[in-house]
């Protein structure tokens, strides 16, 4: 069962229109936020989110997709391809910081304060476990290394190194209560 939580952010209106059907609208009656640092602050940290997050997405895709003894090996590609869900989450963090203006809702401020610092930390996460995934499985494996291997340690090591930095972005953002 789901939980809102912002329900009480809001208050609903009904209304009937001139064809006698009932309309009902929303108003937003929640506290308004702010950036700690001011907006121009938090565009150029959601710039660069965006940049780091096109980065990783490139690195994730070019990991995934050369053959490679690692992708053979489930404790290795199973990391590696569940790093999308945070990334996906990330994106959303640095579209909304591109595109949203003072003040803004609740939501809006949850996604910084809360969303930013876990995705970020669940992609390094999960890239480090690739990355320790891959050298797990090149040592087991006792093959000889494929070109591909070396494309998806240095990828996954790229998300890692992403991640960290999209996680030191939180101050930048870092909202409050006008």
């Amino acid at each position: 069962m789901a939980i809102d939580r912002y329900s009480k952010d809001y208050h609903l209106i009904d209304s009937v229109d001139e064809r006698g059907r009932i309309r009902t609208e929303t108003k937003y009656i929640g506290e308004a936020y702010v950036f700690q640092n001011g907006l121009d602050s938090a565009r150029g940290a959601g710039k660069g989110l965006a940049a780091l997050c096109v980065f990783s997405w490139m690195a994730f895709l070019a990991a995934l997709y050369f053959p490679s003894v690692a992708s053979h090996s489930v404790y290795a590609v199973l990391p590696c391809a569940f790093t999308a869900l945070p990334l996906w989450f990330l994106s959303g963090v640095a579209v909304t910081a591109l595109r949203v203006k003072e003040p803004f809702i609740h939501r809006d401020a949850d996604r910084f304060t809360l969303r930013l610092p876990a995705a970020a930390a669940f992609a390094a996460a999960l890239s480090a476990a690739a990355v320790l995934g891959a050298a797990l499985a090149l040592g087991l494996r006792g093959q000889a290394p494929l070109a591909g291997d070396c494309v998806f340690l240095g990828c996954n090591l790229v998300c890692f190194v992403c991640a960290l930095l999209c996680r030191r972005l939180r101050d930048a953002l870092a909202v409050q209560i006008s």
